[in-house]
């Protein structure tokens, strides 16, 4: 499967942008941008969204190129966003809820 991070440079680079110039597009920190290029930190949704947004790509560009791995990645997510939009609504992170799940398996 692609690198998430690999694939904003690389986009980022073809189109010829610094960190700085796209983290002002997606109004991020460049700190924030540069560890999501490196594999540090995970890349959000949205930002994922705006990237396409703004290199006119598709999503499935950060998913996979290959075509069964992103049936496969589509699949797990339609199965899963009506629970992340529940949790969002409630204001629950995913580090609260992996630090709740935790809490509970040690029980």
């Amino acid at each position: 499967m692609n690198n998430v991070g690999t694939t904003i440079k690389a986009l980022r680079e073809e189109h010829n942008d610094t960190i700085e110039e796209l983290a002002a597009k997606l109004e991020l920190n460049h700190k924030d941008l540069s560890g999501i290029e490196s594999g540090a930190q995970t890349a959000s949704l949205q930002t994922l969204r705006q990237v396409a947004l703004t290199y006119d790509a598709s999503l499935s560009t950060f998913i996979g190129e290959n075509p069964e791995e992103t049936d496969e990645v589509y699949d797990k997510f339609e199965k899963w966003l009506p629970f992340i939009n529940k949790m969002e609504q409630k204001g629950i992170t995913p580090e609260a809820l992996i630090e709740l799940l935790d809490k509970q398996a040690e029980k």
